[in-house]
């Protein structure tokens, strides 16, 4: 890490291994990732770039397609969703194309950063880092971030791609995926206007995702509940 300081850090396991994955977030502007190798040191896999001002908040969320979603909140008033995907067989070799060379009926592709790691049992995986959105909304530094908790019905997990944010700007949002286009929009903003407080430190979901709450810097608790509307 340098001589910088980790201002956010987050981990998570890769889909269908034992190892562990970091994101760690400095006054660098960048997300680093790190991985544990085979002789159990943890090792820089990939840095990534976008943010321009110092990282606050990291968070995962293990997507039902299987692959990890990483928030991550700055700031520069952006929050920056990263998906790390599994890769197979010929999908690693794929290489992007400049739009001059695509065909007329050729999908552009985003940019992917690859890394690879060995499980315990010496299996090789590789993965894809490719940047799924930037959320532009909020008007002040983002302190915070944090994925809807995971619902278990039947035994079966489902993870709802819902977002809460909290601000310098004294806003909460809470963003989600636009059903049809699958432009992540800004759904519900909640918070204060005027008086002398200084915006929001942080958020957190409850474990049903029915509420959520928000700290300010004066100590005041803010929480928010979903009401069914019929």
């Amino acid at each position: 890490m340098g001589n910088g300081f980790a201002l956010a850090i987050s981990i998570t396991l890769l889909p269908n291994t034992t190892v562990p994955l970091i994101a760690c977030g400095c006054d660098d502007n960048r997300v680093t990732l790190y991985v544990e190798n085979e002789q159990h040191q943890i090792v820089k896999v990939q840095t990534l770039t976008g943010h321009e001002d110092w990282v606050r908040g990291l968070e995962f969320a293990l997507s039902d397609s299987g692959s990890i979603f990483l928030a991550s909140c700055a700031q520069d008033h952006f929050i920056r969703l990263w998906r790390i995907s599994p890769r197979r067989g010929d999908d690693v070799l794929i290489v992007p194309k400049a739009v001059s060379e695509l065909q007329e009926e050729e999908d552009i592709r985003v940019k992917e950063r690859l890394f690879a790691v060995i499980d315990n049992d010496e299996e090789k995986s590789t993965f894809a880092v490719t940047i799924e959105a930037i959320l532009s909304g909020h008007e002040g530094w983002i302190y915070g971030v944090h994925w809807q908790p995971a619902v278990y019905t039947d035994g079966k997990r489902h993870q709802p791609m819902c977002l809460i944010s909290a601000s310098m700007d004294k806003t909460a949002v809470l963003w989600r995926p636009d059903l049809e286009s699958g432009i992540w929009l800004d759904e519900v903003r909640v918070g204060e206007v005027g008086g002398n407080t200084l915006g929001f430190y942080g958020c957190q979901f409850s474990p049903s995702g029915h509420s959520f709450l928000a700290h300010g810097y004066q100590g005041a608790f803010h929480l928010w509940h979903k009401s069914q509307v019929s």
